[in-house]
């Protein structure tokens, strides 16, 4: 279904999922960026 405002259950967990995915997403370039940094690629 579609979300129809702040008291649609569905839209209490989207945020905690955008916040999850984001966290891992800078997890994972902070983790490549140390790993080419100690490669000496930068």
């Amino acid at each position: 279904g579609t979300i129809e405002g702040f008291h649609d259950p569905k839209f209490k967990k989207w945020p905690k999922a955008v916040i999850s995915s984001l966290i891992a997403t800078i997890l994972c370039a902070f983790v490549a960026v140390i790993a080419i940094a100690q490669l000496g690629g930068i």
